[in-house]
C-alpha cells in the first residue's frame, strides 16, 4: 500500500543518449558552418528549408534566426491571412542585394518617421504585456 510519502522519479527526456545518437552528424555540420563562416542564411539553411517543407508536404519552408522572428512571422500570417492557406515574405528574405541589412536596425539610418513608428509599436506591445500581466491568474 502507498502511504502517499513515497516520491517517484519520472525520466522525461535522456538528453544524453538523444545527443549519442546524432553526435557525429552534428559534429560535422558544426565544424562545416565553422569552416565556411556560413553562420547566416547559409547552405545548411537552405538545405534546412527544403527538408522541412517537403516534411510538410509544402512547396516553401523558411527558416529564421530566432524562436521570436519564427513567432513573430506566424502571428503576422494569423493577423494578415485572408484565406487557410496564406503566403508571407519572410523579412530575411527582403532583397539579394545585402545592403538592406545595414538599414534594418541603425537607428542612425532610419528616418525620424520610421523611428516614430517603431516606438509607438514598441509602446503598444508594452501596453498589450502589461495588460496581460494585471490579469489574475486563475487558481492553478
Amino acid at each position: 500500500m502507498n502511504s502517499g510519502n513515497e516520491q517517484r522519479s519520472v525520466a522525461f527526456v535522456d538528453l544524453a543518449a538523444q545527443h549519442a545518437a546524432i553526435h557525429d552528424e552534428a559534429a560535422a555540420t558544426i565544424e562545416r558552418v565553422l569552416r565556411n563562416a556560413d553562420f547566416i542564411l547559409g547552405r545548411d539553411v537552405e538545405s534546412f528549408e527544403q527538408e522541412f517543407a517537403q516534411y510538410c508536404e509544402c512547396e516553401y519552408g523558411v527558416g529564421v534566426d530566432s524562436g521570436t522572428s519564427a513567432l513573430e512571422l506566424a502571428l503576422r500570417v494569423l493577423e494578415t491571412a485572408p484565406a487557410p492557406r496564406t503566403t508571407v515574405q519572410s523579412p530575411l528574405r527582403w532583397s539579394a542585394d545585402p545592403a538592406w541589412k545595414l538599414d534594418f536596425s541603425n537607428l542612425a539610418r532610419l528616418s525620424p518617421e520610421e523611428i516614430a513608428r517603431r516606438r509607438a509599436e514598441f509602446d503598444r506591445q508594452k501596453e498589450i504585456a502589461k495588460t496581460i500581466r494585471a490579469k489574475p491568474r486563475a487558481a492553478e
